[in-house]
């Protein structure tokens, strides 16, 4: 690649370890082929956190001008030979590349490689993998954490970043959360991960070619900490809070899309992209929505609401059938969200008297399908669904004054703030809501 293109290395790392590194023959040799920029982080800032991130944001950031792009490469990967070779075609065209890049074992694949370097005569020691190969190490010492992405675990995963699917001659990896590995300079509006900043997105979407050499136990933390139905709501608002932070614009197309390798006996395994199959897989990616929707909610409702109203997302994050019931109501909802009011008593009556299916349609009779242009100071009547209505449910109405209707089961209210977007499809009111005689909705809510 370098005889076709001026590359150059922006190597982040302390003084101590460049004089080991500048000393290193393998160093040399590169040297020979391509420039090398340093940037000792021993000056960074106090402020500046040692993590990957800070380094890419910093190369983006200091030297947008000087590249045309940006590729970036991890210390402890293994590529395939033809990576960065494909990844630089896929930015002719593209603004920004994902590709998958699975863990192994590292303390297992250590002895094969070593067996798999070749020595020159100037006691250069190389690795040159083809991707038939990568999938084959990949293949035998996969790392335990991808178990538990293809297996039901007894643990809690916190992290969810890949599901496995496996199926006769095919293995597919899909990558829950992720982000672009190389982009184009100056990048258009990214985020902090460099994931598009909205929709619209100029990406290219490849296979895997690399693979993260971690060790065998790095990740247990993240699947093996906490029994699977122990303490449902922390855990639930745990993974709410996971799935708001890291899936993207960019990660959510991503994600729809799977590295597939074909699997057989008498050939290496080779792999293509290709869109998710399966209902398991494409059940996750909308939770997972829904989840990242209802925590940036939650997170609205801490600045603006009631903690009762706080409190009832938070246990809604993990309710059984309230995804499939909203889901029923459209892609575009509105959400009326109690800033004040008589809530507490609500939830109390519901606590005392009423079945956990009450509390499901307590929360349902908050969102209205539809996006609603309501302005502040409107006022409203609002009741519960008929039983077994999706559609056209719940109900709302507008009145001059926010007056008791003498229907039962009635709950009354005005509008307090401009709307707000929190997600595609969903907009949130802040509500005053008088639920009325409380016992009296509770029984509505009951049937």
């Amino acid at each position: 690649m370098a005889a076709d293109f001026d590359v150059t290395l922006v190597l982040y790392t302390t003084a101590e370890d460049l004089v080991a590194i500048e000393a290193d023959v393998h160093f040399a040799a590169f040297r020979r082929q391509a420039a090398v920029k340093y940037v000792c982080i021993d000056s960074f800032a106090a402020a500046h956190p040692r993590n990957h991130w800070a380094f890419w944001q910093h190369a983006v950031a200091a030297f947008r001008s000087e590249f045309h792009a940006f590729v970036l490469l991890i210390p402890d990967c293994l590529y395939a030979n033809d990576s960065l070779t494909r990844i630089v075609a896929a930015l002719d065209s593209h603004a920004i590349v994902y590709y998958t890049v699975p863990q192994i074992c590292r303390e297992l694949v250590v002895g094969e490689l070593e067996e798999m370097a070749s020595r020159g005569s100037d006691g250069v020691r190389t690795l040159n993998i083809p991707r038939p190969r990568l999938l084959e190490l990949l293949l035998k010492y996969i790392n335990p954490k991808h178990a538990v992405a293809l297996h039901h675990p007894t643990m809690f995963v916190t992290h969810p970043e890949y599901l496995l699917q496996v199926e006769p001659r095919r293995l597919g990896i899909i990558e829950l959360a992720a982000h672009p590995l190389a982009l184009r300079s100056p990048p258009a509006s990214v985020t902090q991960a460099f994931n598009p900043a909205s929709s619209r997105q100029d990406a290219a979407f490849l296979e895997i070619l690399a693979l993260g050499c971690e060790f065998t136990l790095k990740f247990i933390e993240q699947y093996y900490r906490w029994p699977a139905l122990s303490a449902h709501a922390s855990r639930y608002a745990s993974l709410a809070s996971w799935c708001f932070t890291f899936r993207e614009h960019g990660a959510l197309a991503f994600a729809e899309t799977q590295a597939e390798i074909a699997l057989g006996a008498a050939t290496a395994p080779s792999d293509r992209r290709s869109p998710v199959r399966g209902h398991r897989l494409r059940y996750a990616n909308v939770a997972m929505r829904l989840m990242a929707g209802q925590y940036r909610l939650y997170e609205f409702a801490s600045a603006t609401s009631s903690p009762e109203a706080r409190r009832c997302i938070a246990l809604a994050m993990c309710l059984p059938g309230l995804r499939r019931r909203i889901a029923a109501l459209g892609e575009a909802v509105t959400v009326l969200l109690p800033s004040s009011g008589n809530i507490g008593d609500m939830l109390g009556a519901l606590q005392s008297m009423g079945p956990a299916s009450a509390f499901r349609e307590f929360c349902l009779m908050h969102v209205v399908p539809g996006h609603l242009r309501l302005r502040r100071g409107d006022g409203f009547m609002l009741w519960p669904s008929p039983s077994g209505s999706t559609a056209d449910a719940p109900r709302l109405q507008l009145v001059a004054a926010a007056v008791p209707d003498p229907r039962e089961a009635t709950a009354t209210g005005k509008v307090l703030s401009y709307p707000y977007l929190i997600d595609e499809g969903v907009i949130v009111y802040g509500v005053e809501l008088d639920y009325g005689n409380a016992a009296s909705l509770v029984g509505s809510l009951s049937r």
